[in-house]
């Protein structure tokens, strides 16, 4: 879904980008086809970022199998900082619920 509501926003703002647009779409966008073009026509802010986000060098050189697997961690690393943040909660739910079958 992420993904979807990024790629619609390039489309919308493509034509005209400013400043904020390109940063945000350098360090969100989780599409190689979408990166790659973007990294075409604005090289110059996709060199600044590819520090905070090192797979925008695969972009930079149009190699989309090595972007494609650099999103692929990327996405299977905020699935695993996901399921940590809630964790906890599911845990506390978990006690709830048990806590109310011994009370019925």
């Amino acid at each position: 879904m992420v993904r979807r509501l990024l790629e619609a926003d390039y489309e919308q703002h493509q034509a005209q980008p400013d400043e904020k647009h390109l940063r945000f779409w350098f360090r969100q966008l989780r599409t190689a086809e979408l990166l790659m073009e973007l990294a075409r026509s604005h090289a110059p802010h996709c060199r600044e970022l590819v520090t905070t986000r090192p797979l925008l060098a695969a972009a930079l050189d149009g190699n989309n199998s090595e972007l494609a697997v650099g999103l692929e961690v990327e996405q299977k690393r905020e699935m695993e900082l996901d399921r940590e943040y809630w964790r906890p909660l599911r845990e506390e739910l978990e006690r709830l619920r048990h806590q109310l079958r011994r009370q019925k």
